[in-house]
């Protein structure tokens, strides 16, 4: 494996994983949004 390959596989990686992170926190806001207005009626 060369370093070219493993750099862009580094990153493919990393933006996998930032992806991931980026949808549990849109779920973890949205969950938190329809508590809050559950609680509110």
């Amino acid at each position: 494996m060369t370093l070219h390959a493993y750099v862009a596989y580094c990153k493919a990686c990393c933006m996998y994983v930032a992806l991931l992170l980026h949808i549990a926190y849109l779920v973890d806001c949205w969950g938190d949004f329809l508590w809050q207005a559950n609680a509110t009626l």
